[in-house]
């Protein structure tokens, strides 16, 4: 058979073939639930490399089967060939072997586009690598060398701060670079860093760089096929796990940790295509695993883990009994081809949409692809009327405990993934009813989260008061916690002949590192200056 054929025959018989192996592994993984992240992780790496070589050994036998030589047969006699034989009809030829050149042309633009975009992805992991990263300080420095030691790595990992990337990643498997956002280092806490450098020093110990880069072929080349990519999220979520817990296990804080991923919600984005990023998999299932120390996350039910065994045993059948064959007749007809195909649809089902945190002014970028924490039910202005106005109690709302607290604050409609995000971040009553206290309207399960991750107290509310900035808005707070404004910082300020500061005043003069000082001189060579005034002598280097 030629190239094309047995190519275009190939990735039609791999609609069956991958069907069914995604089939076994979601047998596996529903016997698997309560195993360990390692096992469940290499038995998916398994079943992805067990797809490209069925695709490969079908190629094989397509297009070597005709070349094989004829068994060595002795007659006793050959019979005397006819003057005039009958003539020989050539066999008909195979449906749908006219359409297999389009098919072959048609897989083979995909791969050209997936490789572009695999390439573009690598280019821009190095350019962010290369450009706007400066070495870290010697304390971090010596920090990530001591966790490397605890994870026995033995390769030198090289640490970069980076003002474009918006995630800690690592970039590199010869030589690894660890790329941590400028923003990591002044938005989170020591121990939390520390977390998240755990995190990606794990991927340097398990190779995950080089496994993502087979992972990324073979994306390229069975593109086509849902179970691949299903088969493909199942070893990205389990590989996130594995991260996880060494982190946990060298960091030895596991609800520190959960704090940590939590907070990077705030911070994180898009991670370069290619890089090993801590928001990989879904951020709400690994914290849910985490609570629960360790517990599979696999949801696979019962009835595939059947399947999967029928599966099994037809792929065993097929394989051993029927090879693939030689004659284009015996091929398996478009219909059913196409009935197989969709099957992996039943078990390729994406998680639920994931949310993203409330916008902040100032913050950065947005957040990646990855796992959230908290959708909003509701929208922000229904969440606000239902805390100002709450409904009546139901009949079997619990009456205490912390659930029962957070209820009698007003907020009786949240979901299960705002209430683990309101307990996570340590929200209580009295931390409510202390904001209350303090002026803060009625704010979201949202607002409510971001005030935790921002630090932001009643004391910080009521030194911004103090300093003659009252009524202010969730937002205008959260931006104020941001660029770390002062009550005794606005007040020098307004010392020196600024009364009426607003909120983007403030935010304006911390920026651009406007302080006292440079007003001083300012003032001292031109005179009276406004606020405007002083942050366009600042941004164009004149004083």
């Amino acid at each position: 058979m030629n190239l094309t054929h047995s190519l275009g025959w190939t990735l039609l018989h791999f609609l069956w073939q991958g069907a069914m192996v995604a089939l076994l592994l979601a047998a596996a993984l529903a016997f698997m639930r309560r195993s360990g992240p390692r096992l469940r992780y290499a038995v998916s790496c398994a079943a992805l490399a067990l797809m490209l070589v069925c695709a490969l050994m079908t190629f094989l036998e397509l297009r070597f089967a005709g070349s094989r030589p004829l068994p060595d047969v002795r007659v006793a006699s050959l019979p005397q060939p006819t003057p005039n034989p009958p003539p020989f009809d050539a066999p008909p030829q195979a449906p749908g072997s006219d359409y297999l050149p389009m098919l072959v042309w048609a897989w083979f633009d995909g791969v050209m586009a997936l490789s572009i975009r695999s390439l573009g992805g690598w280019a821009l992991a190095e350019r962010f690598v290369r450009r706007h990263t400066w070495a870290a300080d010697s304390a971090w420095e010596e920090r990530m060398a001591v966790l490397a030691h605890r994870l026995s790595i033995t390769r030198p990992v090289r640490l970069a701060v980076s003002a474009v990337a918006q995630v800690p990643a690592v970039v590199g498997w010869m030589r690894p670079v660890l790329l941590v956002p400028a923003t990591v280092f002044t938005g989170l806490s020591v121990e939390q860093v520390e977390a998240l450098l755990a995190h990606e020093l794990a991927h340097v110990r398990r190779h995950d760089y080089l496994v993502n880069l087979l992972q990324t072929a073979a994306e390229t080349l069975l593109f086509y096929h849902p179970a691949v990519w299903w088969v493909s999220r199942q070893i990205r979520n389990e590989r996130e796990n594995c991260c996880d817990d060494l982190a946990v296990e060298v960091c030895g804080d596991r609800v520190g940790y959960i704090r940590a991923l939590t907070q990077m919600e705030a911070l994180r984005g898009t991670a370069p295509k290619l890089a090993m990023a801590a928001n990989g998999g879904s951020l709400l299932q690994r914290v849910e695993r985490l609570l629960r120390s360790g517990e599979a996350t696999s949801s696979a039910p019962g009835w595939m883990a059947s399947a999967g065994l029928v599966a099994g045993l037809l792929l065993i059948s097929v394989s051993s009994n029927s090879p693939v064959a030689a004659q284009p007749q015996q091929h398996m007809p478009a219909a059913r081809a196409a009935e197989l195909a969709s099957a992996p649809e039943l078990i390729a089902q994406n998680a639920p949409p994931a949310p993203v945190p409330p916008a902040v002014p100032g913050a950065g970028g947005g957040v990646g692809a990855g796992a959230r924490v908290a959708p909003p039910a509701n929208s922000v202005q229904t969440q606000r009327e239902e805390a100002t106005n709450p409904p009546a109690p139901a009949p079997a709302a619990p009456a205490g405990g912390w659930l029962g607290e957070i209820q009698a604050e007003g907020y009786r409609n949240l979901n299960v993934d705002q209430l683990i995000a309101l307990k996570i971040h340590g929200v209580t009553g009295e931390y409510i009813r202390q904001l209350r206290a303090a002026g803060v309207p009625t704010l979201t399960a949202d607002e409510l989260v971001s005030f935790r991750i921002h630090r932001i107290t009643p004391e910080f509310i009521n030194e911004l008061n103090q300093a003659g900035l009252h009524n202010l808005k969730p937002d205008e707070l959260v931006a104020l916690r941001i660029h770390s404004a002062t009550g005794a910082s606005i007040r020098q300020i307004e010392a020196l002949g600024y009364p009426n500061l607003t909120v983007q005043d403030v935010i304006e003069l911390r920026v651009h590192r406007i302080g006292p000082e440079f007003i001083q001189d300012a003032r001292s060579r031109l005179g009276a200056l406004t606020i405007q005034q002083l942050v366009a002598l600042k941004i164009s280097g004149i004083l």
